[in-house]
Parts: structure tokens; C-alpha cells; sequence
């Protein structure tokens, strides 16, 4: 998969407090490739400091110029324990 290729590219994060599994899936939407780095043992809490975190998205490139567009974010909440 090429990040490069200027193509619209999907995102999803999913993340398993259980076993701290955090993994992202990045699929282009011309070719269909997909991408899916997982992290193993993290924990969101002990990073954030609590229970709550607040999410933003920000991009750089290292002083060349680009443009990055968000669409149709959205966000699931797992039911209390």
C-alpha cells in the first residue's frame, strides 16, 4: 500500500481493553489494499490518565505542502462494565 498515491485512503481504529490490542486498518479506495499494523499491550487509560479522553486528528509532512480531509467520523461506545 503506498500512502503516497494521493489516493482517499479508510481508517478504522479498533481497540480490546482486555487484552490491550489496538489495530488500525487503512484501505485505499482505488485499489482495494490494505494495511493492518496491530500494537499489542496498550493501555489507553494508563496513557490518557483516566477513563475519558478527548479525540483529535492533526497531520504534518515535514515541510512539504499536503492536505488532509476528514469524512464520515464516527464513533462506537462499549457498553459500561
Amino acid at each position: 500500500m503506498d500512502i503516497t498515491s494521493n489516493h482517499a485512503i479508510n481508517v478504522s481504529l479498533s481497540y480490546k481493553q482486555a487484552d490491550g490490542a489496538l489495530t488500525e486498518t487503512m484501505t485505499d479506495t482505488v485499489n482495494n489494499k490494505h494495511l493492518h499494523p496491530r500494537l499489542a499491550g496498550v493501555s489507553i487509560q494508563g496513557q490518557v490518565g483516566g477513563t475519558t479522553a478527548l479525540v483529535g486528528f492533526t497531520g504534518a509532512t515535514g515541510g512539504v505542502n499536503a492536505n488532509q480531509d476528514r469524512h464520515e467520523f464516527s464513533s462506537l461506545r462499549p457498553a459500561p462494565p
